[in-house]
């Protein structure tokens, strides 16, 4: 969808959002105000959203950005303006979502997270919080889990960097029994 032109007010709800190929974004919005988008879904594109730097106020109201791999979902109301938001800006790949915070900042916010085709007995969520590629188990204050059924994987987080999955650790307990004797010994 391609909007410009100073138009103010305008309503874009419940749609399915994908554009195709590069430089193509799924929404594009110049000198636009206080657009209100509720219930949309960007689906499987290479570039998500644009605003340019004369469209104020837009407000995104559940919504959620979906490929093959999983879906990141803001039930709440954000308050975007100027923004730029590419693939690699907001990343949903294999086992990883990943939304850089600091260049999309209108978008650090809590969400729920899906992760799909993950073969894992009992999933638990990761974070790289140094944005570094290197993940770590993620604190029950950041990430709340919800479910795990047929190899989809919900989770909510508080904030972004990049997020993933692994396989719980199964922890064994080894009991180890000893066997008091006697020693006798013989005499002379």
């Amino acid at each position: 969808i391609y909007i410009t032109n100073g138009s103010n007010s305008a309503n874009i709800s419940l749609n399915r959002l994908k554009a195709n190929g590069t430089g193509s974004y799924a929404l594009y919005l110049a000198s636009m105000n206080s657009t209100y988008l509720q219930g949309n879904n960007f689906s499987s594109t290479a570039e998500w959203i644009y605003i340019d730097e004369a469209a104020i106020g837009n407000n995104f109201t559940s919504t959620r950005f979906e490929s093959l791999y999983g879906e990141l979902f803001f039930s709440g109301t954000l308050i975007v303006n100027i923004t730029n938001v590419t693939g690699t800006r907001l990343n949903i790949s294999n086992n990883k979502i990943f939304l850089n915070s600091t260049n999309v900042t209108a978008l650090n916010s809590s969400a729920q997270l899906t992760i799909n085709n993950l073969s894992f007995t009992d999933p638990a969520p990761l974070l790289d919080s140094n944005d570094d590629g290197e993940f770590d188990s993620c604190a029950s204050t950041v990430c709340t889990e919800i479910s795990y059924s047929d190899s989809i994987y919900k989770f909510n987080v508080t904030g972004f960097t990049a997020y993933s999955s692994k396989e719980t650790p199964t922890t064994t307990t080894t009991t180890t029994t000893t066997s008091g004797g006697r020693s006798s010994g013989g005499g002379t």
